[in-house]
């Protein structure tokens, strides 16, 4: 009999120990990251000096003066004072990864010659997620981008819209099996384009 309470106490003990534990879910979610200090420029409105941004599984989720925006405990704290914080910047026109740097033929893959109506040409197929030319943009500030085939066409096909990171067109699209829009040229653009050089 006392072997039989025993084990059930060891059971219960152990059983504690295992609803203690946090779940595989809260394992892989990610902790807050909360900007401290910084001058935050929001695009809405003057900027805020000492102010705190909150990003949270890639959202933000809160942002404004450091006295009145609260910090989730469990976030990982960066002291940001003397820094500043600015909008990424959205490219709705944009050839990048298309025409590659460096800047050779083998790169340049953002028209197709063979006809003035190229509707079925996606710009996701031709996009090179590792051009420098990305690394540069988003340097500058660039954070997102409508890529699309260039003006060689009256109809050059299918635009889309990437986060500029990421190593694979999968990882960078933001509407996966989506076509966001499609590209057509003046007639004069795409006439030029298609003179033939002496």
């Amino acid at each position: 009999m006392r072997r039989i309470v025993l084990v059930g106490l060891c059971l219960l003990a152990s059983l504690a120990v295992l609803c203690d534990r946090p779940t595989a879910a809260e394992k892989a979610a990610p902790k807050p990251i909360a900007f401290r200090g910084a001058r935050i420029h929001t695009a809405e409105g003057p900027p805020i000096d000492n102010g705190v941004l909150v990003i949270h599984q890639g959202k933000i989720v809160a942002v404004g003066p450091a006295e009145s925006t609260p910090i989730p405990a469990d976030a990982d704290v960066i002291d940001a004072a003397g820094k500043g914080i600015i909008p990424g910047l959205v490219d709705t026109h944009s050839h990048i990864g298309l025409w590659g740097r460096p800047s050779v033929p083998a790169n340049s893959d953002g028209n197709e010659g063979s006809g003035p109506v190229q509707s079925a040409l996606r710009a996701l197929d031709a996009i090179q997620p590792d051009d420098p030319g990305i690394r540069m943009a988003v340097a500058g500030g660039v954070t997102t981008a409508n890529i699309m085939p260039g003006s060689g066409n009256v109809i050059g096909g299918q635009t889309v819209y990437v986060k500029l990171r990421g190593n694979t067109i999968e990882a960078m699209r933001l509407t996966p099996g989506a076509v966001v829009g499609a590209r057509n040229a003046s007639t004069s653009s795409a006439a030029r384009c298609r003179q033939p050089r002496a």
